[in-house]
């Protein structure tokens, strides 16, 4: 009986530590995980929003949107900054690739927001496009997130957008 009460106790222990070890782990998962995350977002007639969320003060961003060129135009004269508290610069189409590239600076640094605006249309041949934008991440060419302190990129993550635009 005796030896059965100690066994029970040392595996009782063991999975104490272990669930422990556990939740280290998940915890350094998350700590990982940390940083910026750009996003779109689509308002219907035509407008598409990148918004910010980031876990630590942003000094600049650069924007890289991929898009069906196929279907859709992207009008870069409508670039404008999505709040007070960015800059926007540049609007390239590279009609070639299908992307479009734009740089936001922060006046103050901040961590989350809209960063900019633009708007979309269906290619003249078409009354409406079904079709998605993508956000083209880190990388030769790609969207990056600044970090203000420490200038390093700290994007971890893009979402993209389904969206179906319409002749007005």
């Amino acid at each position: 009986m005796g030896l059965f009460i100690f066994v029970g106790a040392v595996l009782l222990s063991a999975v104490k530590v272990g669930s422990e070890k556990s939740a280290l782990l998940v915890n350094r998962s998350n700590a990982a995980q940390s940083g910026a995350k750009l996003s779109l977002t689509f308002t219907k007639p035509n407008t598409v929003s990148v918004t910010l969320n980031s876990d630590s003060t942003v000094g600049g961003i650069d924007v890289v949107v991929k898009y069906d060129k196929s279907k859709l135009s992207i009008l870069p004269s409508t670039l404008r900054a999505g709040s007070d508290s960015f800059i926007t610069t540049g609007g390239i189409i590279d009609s070639n690739n299908g992307t479009f590239k734009f740089s936001a600076l922060t006046k103050s640094g901040i961590k989350d927001g809209i960063v900019a605006n633009f708007n979309v249309v269906p290619n003249a041949n078409q009354k409406e496009a079904d079709t998605q934008l993508q956000l083209v991440p880190s990388g030769s060419g790609g969207s990056n997130v600044i970090d203000k302190a420490t200038t390093q990129n700290i994007l971890n993550s893009v979402n993209g957008v389904e969206m179906i635009v319409t002749v007005k």
